[in-house]
């Protein structure tokens, strides 16, 4: 986890973040859904195994 409290960056959002954007101290964050990426990781190989 990345966070800055003086600036705008913060990654893997968690409760302490998301309070930080709510009172202004952080611009935004980014986050990550490892299942999402996993099943579009599984679909895109499956495509590119039937060309």
């Amino acid at each position: 986890m990345v966070t800055t409290l003086a600036g705008s960056t913060s990654c893997d959002t968690g409760n302490a973040q998301q309070q930080y954007i709510r009172d202004g101290v952080t611009a935004g964050s980014v986050s990550q859904n490892p299942y999402q990426i996993g099943c579009k990781t599984v679909e895109a190989a499956a495509k590119a195994s039937k060309v």
